[in-house]
């Protein structure tokens, strides 16, 4: 899965910082799309998506727990946009009697929660060295904040093995939805659906014209 996780990277990289003041979370929403230069998407047309959304992130010691009530209406959205493309999509029996499809989907998503920590000093003194006497002791303050990241990547797949076997994906396209979770669970998943949305908006090559 080499491959997949450099494409995350990638994506990634793409991101940028929110110009200007931020005074609610939707600004901050990001939503990038990558695609392997020169791929010809009018050869492809069948695809098949595991009904598994994966946590790339679960080892890690600031990941937090997520909710799968909403596995499944965040899978029909990607499989919706899919369909309406032309897409044709592939059943697992179909797959597991050995038809396979052009492209695999996969979903994957990233969720952690992080502390930013600042120091200030009363009366506008901001230089540690000058406000040692005067302005003693600083001012010190956290905040926290929970952030998430979903993936959805398009791949070509040598041969579908085995649960557990560690196929060769070599990625065709791939998008991300980035954004801080509020303490609203539906409007993040809302938020969500619509980042969604727009990855497969902002990429219309995918229809093969």
């Amino acid at each position: 899965m080499r491959k997949l996780g450099l494409l995350a990277v990638a994506l990634l990289a793409s991101a940028g910082c929110y110009p200007g003041e931020v005074t609610s979370v939707t600004q901050l929403d990001l939503v990038v799309t990558v695609r392997e230069p020169g791929f010809d998407f009018g050869t492809v047309q069948s695809f098949f998506m595991p009904d598994t959304i994966i946590q790339l992130n679960e080892d890690d010691p600031n990941a937090i727990d997520i909710s799968r009530a909403n596995d499944r209406q965040i899978l029909t959205r990607v499989r919706e946009n899919l369909l309406d493309l032309g897409w044709e999509e592939l059943s697992e029996a179909e797959v597991q009697d050995g038809t396979l499809p052009d492209l695999v989907v996969g979903n994957l998503v990233s969720a952690t929660e992080n502390t930013s920590w600042w120091i200030s000093y009363p009366g506008y003194c901001w230089d540690p060295y000058w406000c040692w006497g005067w302005y003693w002791p600083p001012v010190v303050g956290s905040s926290t904040y929970r952030a998430g990241t979903y993936f959805v990547v398009m791949a070509r797949v040598e041969g579908i093995g085995a649960p557990g076997q560690d196929d060769e994906f070599e990625a065709q396209w791939g998008g991300l939805a980035d954004g801080v979770l509020s303490s609203s669970s539906s409007s993040n998943l809302n938020r969500l659906l619509d980042g969604i949305d727009q990855m497969f908006k902002q990429s219309p090559y995918l229809a093969g014209s």
